[in-house]
């Protein structure tokens, strides 16, 4: 896994992607499927995916290419960005600060594959759980907000 982190840092993005996968692969085998730490390598994918593609746009926005096709598979992060909000349901419990975050990575990822109202829906839940967890007056809760969505 960290293999495939440090491919995608020296961007070999497929081989980085591969390598990921390939690890959480050996993760599910080690821990089965709903544990906190499968939960946390489907949403470190995730994230490393949502990055790329972010980078993928403001490639081919500062290119003038904005309706060339991505070339990255969004809908595997998003499969797994699920997974993971179900093992940390179970696991860690609903209320939990990474199972709220798990949603939200969630959200950022269905805006970016255009289904921006199962996004919608999402930050909506998010912002319901923060709200029973921190409280409406939470110093962090502009900064949700704020850096939720992008065109």
């Amino acid at each position: 896994f960290e293999t495939g982190r440090h491919s995608l840092n020296r961007s070999d993005i497929p081989l980085g992607l591969e390598l990921m996968l390939e690890g959480i692969n050996m993760y599910e085998q080690i821990h089965q499927v709903i544990h906190p730490e499968v939960a946390a390598a489907y949403n470190q994918y995730a994230v490393a995916m949502h990055q790329l593609v972010r980078l993928r746009i403001q490639q081919l926005q500062a290119e003038g290419k904005e309706n060339e096709d991505l070339n990255l598979d969004i809908s595997t992060a998003i499969k797994l960005q699920r997974q993971a909000i179900i093992a940390a349901e179970r696991t860690l419990g609903i209320h939990h600060a990474e199972t709220i975050s798990f949603y939200y990575n969630l959200a950022m990822l269905e805006n970016l594959q255009g289904n921006a109202e199962t996004a919608l829906r999402l930050l909506k839940h998010v912002l319901a759980l923060w709200d029973v967890v921190y409280g409406p007056d939470h110093p962090e809760l502009p900064s949700i907000l704020v850096g939720g969505f992008h065109g």
